[in-house]
């Protein structure tokens, strides 16, 4: 089982450090080696209060990278269940490719290399997760009969380049019985809160 998380201390969302060496970290497992994390993707059920899940894939090198081909030739670690995905918990907004990359580094060394057991999130955390999430949805979104919110955010590399995100999307399900289902893509800025954004937007249809 993967530790509750808590809100990192150490990283600035607003860092705009952007060179391609950005993320980059050192692994002992046992022979010192590099590593990035190589592609993520984020998903919150709920309020920025509410615990989010992070998928992720890290690059390991034999030596330090320096050109951008080198980035790229890398070999993905491969996880406990044989894939090349790991996850974790995370805690706030976690749509800045800095905050992907400390939440990645930090689990792995946690929850995989440095854990008696390495283990990826079993159905039952992923579960426990989504009930909590989802009752805070039913509490701030009852006036607009707000069933479920899901924000996911999406990452990658390419040549020359750090992490970046590659999509940002609000899906909404509000209304009566099946409800209304509506995918958000286009934000003038990222959302601060889930909820709220959609509650925004209901709010924006109902005075339509």
């Amino acid at each position: 089982m993967q530790p509750v998380p808590e809100y990192p201390t150490n990283v600035q969302s607003t860092n705009p450090y952007n060179g391609q060496d950005r993320g980059l970290f050192l692994l002992h497992d046992p022979a010192p080696r590099y590593a990035r994390i190589h592609a993520a993707r984020w998903t919150l059920n709920g309020p920025a209060s509410a615990l989010g899940r992070l998928e992720y894939q890290v690059m390991a090198y034999a030596q330090a990278p320096v050109s951008a081909q080198d980035y790229l030739n890398g070999t993905l670690l491969t996880a406990p269940d044989g894939t090349q995905w790991f996850d974790c918990l995370t805690r706030g907004m976690v749509t800045k490719p800095i905050l992907v990359e400390y939440w990645g580094k930090d689990s792995l060394r946690k929850c995989y290399l440095n854990a008696e057991e390495p283990a990826k999130l079993t159905d039952e955390e992923l579960q426990r997760v989504l009930t909590q999430a989802q009752s805070f949805v039913t509490v701030m979104g009852q006036w607009a009969k707000l069933q479920s919110v899901e924000l996911k955010a999406v990452y990658g590399v390419s040549l020359g380049q750090p992490l970046a995100r590659t999509s940002l999307s609000l899906t909404v399900v509000y209304g009566e019985g099946a409800g209304t289902t509506v995918t958000l893509t286009n934000f003038t800025e990222d959302p601060a809160d889930a909820v709220r954004a959609a509650l925004t937007y209901i709010r924006s249809q109902q005075g339509a």
